[in-house]
């Protein structure tokens, strides 16, 4: 394997494993913060409520139960928690490694190349023997943002060319923001339709 595809392969490897870690350690946020969120607005609205007729609105009522709901499936990663930040950490020293490794390709021959190549592979094992699967929902969204705006990411999205649509924003937001658009969309069909009809 010659230096560049050693530098890609290493690239790709960092990675996955510098998502993972990303991935853990929104879980491991989500997890501890959104519930303390969601009971602190609860709170002040509730108080609002109290004073100001408009917060005893359905609409209101029915998102706080929302939350709340939102707040319940929560709990039960509660449980788990330390084990996205111990993962998250781990996921994080393998990733260090690997840019470590990436940096020492250039100056590499043959022989070195070939222990690199190794101790990558070593990397990755351990990578996929210590992992977990059922993370939070919308921590994707979360890891995203981690990932590419508060990691150290440039000598990834530079060797394996990656872009702000394809690569950086996460395919569920691409989602919403389209059926956003097509919601907008129809909004404002409907009402020329309806304008032109009072109109006439």
């Amino acid at each position: 394997m010659n230096n560049d595809k050693l530098k890609n392969y290493i690239a790709k490897t960092a990675y996955n494993i510098g998502f993972g870690a990303k991935k853990n350690f929104a879980s491991f946020d989500i997890v501890n913060n959104l519930n303390e969120y969601i009971s602190i607005l609860s709170m002040i609205i509730g108080v609002l409520a109290l004073v100001f007729e408009i917060f005893n609105a359905k609409i209101i009522s029915a998102t706080l139960l929302i939350f709340g709901i939102i707040g319940l499936y929560i709990n039960k990663f509660d449980k788990g928690v330390e084990e996205y930040e111990k993962y998250g950490v781990l996921y994080l020293k393998l990733y260090n490694q690997l840019h470590l490794l990436y940096n020492e390709v250039d100056a590499s021959d043959d022989i070195l190349r070939k222990e690199i190549l190794e101790e990558v592979k070593h990397i990755e094992e351990e990578f996929y023997n210590n992992n977990i699967s059922k993370q939070v929902y919308f921590s994707d969204l979360l890891a995203h943002f981690k990932f590419y705006y508060q990691f150290q990411t440039e000598w990834i999205v530079k060797e394996l060319n990656l872009t702000f649509w394809k690569d950086k924003i996460p395919n569920s937001l691409k989602v919403i923001i389209i059926l956003f658009l097509i919601i907008v969309l129809i909004v404002i069909f409907f009402s020329q339709l309806f304008m032109k009809n009072i109109c006439n």
